[in-house]
């Protein structure tokens, strides 16, 4: 995709995070005497789960969703895959709002029914392709996406 972008969007994958803080403190309160409790966990566990953690904090930092809209189509792009839908492969586009843990969280993944690009939240643009294949690009811009698309003669086949 060379031409002019109309339409970019980068997001980043922070839902990690969150679990990352939700194991610390699920290790580290045991780990502490405020309850009266005494144990604590060996010093190899410590350290792996230290090293793990830093490892899943940097690779998920490093994550981004590039969305691309251009005259010639949608471009999208995560650290696992790239993909490109031109216009002509397109049979129905729409603005959907959807369950993340219907589609088993967020990230990049491709199933038999559809192919899904999300880093956060719960908007999307849901693209039908002409061989029946639905691709689920998530997006926290859903009315600029919305209004981009009306401009390049796509508006009749939108749906919000």
């Amino acid at each position: 995709m060379q031409e002019p972008l109309l339409f970019s969007e980068k997001q980043k994958c922070l839902q990690s995070l969150v679990v990352i803080l939700l194991m610390w403190i699920w290790i580290l309160i045991p780990q502490l005497s405020l309850f009266g409790n005494t144990y604590t966990l060996p010093l190899w566990f410590f350290l792996f789960f230290i090293g793990y953690s830093l490892l899943f904090v940097i690779l998920y930092f490093r994550s981004r969703l590039i969305t691309s809209i251009g005259q010639d189509g949608i471009k999208v792009s995560s650290r696992k895959k790239s993909e490109y839908y031109p216009w002509d492969e397109i049979k129905e586009l729409s603005i959907i709002k959807y369950n993340p843990l219907r589609y088993g969280g967020w990230g990049a993944t491709r199933k038999r029914e559809y192919t899904l690009f999300t880093a956060s939240g719960d908007r999307a643009v849901q693209l039908v392709l002409t061989d029946g294949r639905k691709v689920i690009i998530g997006t926290r811009k859903p009315d600029e996406i919305n209004s981009v698309l009306g401009k390049i003669n796509h508006r009749n086949e939108i749906s919000t």
